[in-house]
């Protein structure tokens, strides 16, 4: 998942929530023009469990995901996107589904830069869902097409456990010096 300058903390607590209920593990974030905040209240520990990886530029994003493999889906209205169901997900090894800001959308650059563009089709009178709705949508489309698979490594789990558990003990940091554990990264 990449978010570009979300506004609403609600809104990225609540897709950040949605991403760990689904296992997606990484977020990534453009910041160029709006700093990423997650409600606490929204995000119900969500955001303990998901690794957010902040760029302050879109390139900086793109380039990475790129490397890693992944094609840029574009959630959008724009005249050339196609319904999300036309999307053959099942050929993309894999994806990133980017979504804009709440307010403007994505950014032009952003849109030049996505592989494909879509959006969810509606029935009703709005244009468009919220952004959190619109994440869990993509998600569970994704997941109904098979491309929402765990890929962490055994050691990448074991690390990330380690976190979790500090993240989640009010005192772990006194703990830690306490004892004179071996944990430099918290």
């Amino acid at each position: 998942l990449l978010l570009e300058n979300l506004v609403n903390p609600r809104n990225g607590a609540a897709c950040m929530r949605t991403c760990d209920g689904y296992g997606i593990q990484n977020i990534h974030v453009v910041e160029s023009y709006e700093p990423f905040k997650a409600d606490d209240k929204v995000a119900k520990t969500g955001d303990r469990y998901v690794t957010v990886h902040r760029h302050a530029h879109f390139y900086d994003a793109v380039d990475r995901l790129r490397l890693e493999g992944f094609t840029l889906v574009a959630a959008c209205l724009d005249d050339d996107a196609i319904p999300m169901e036309e999307v053959d997900f099942k050929s993309l090894d894999r994806v990133c589904i980017v979504f804009g800001n709440e307010e403007r959308g994505l950014s032009d650059a952003l849109r030049e830069q996505a592989d494909i563009k879509a959006y969810i089709p509606q029935l009703g009178m709005v244009q468009s869902f919220n952004i959190s709705v619109s994440c869990a949508i993509f998600l569970q489309h994704l997941r109904a097409e098979g491309k929402i698979k765990p890929d962490l490594h055994h050691d990448q789990i074991a690390a990330l456990y380690k976190q979790w558990v500090v993240r989640s003990n009010k005192r772990s940091v006194t703990l830690i010096k306490k004892h004179d554990l071996d944990c430099k990264d918290f």
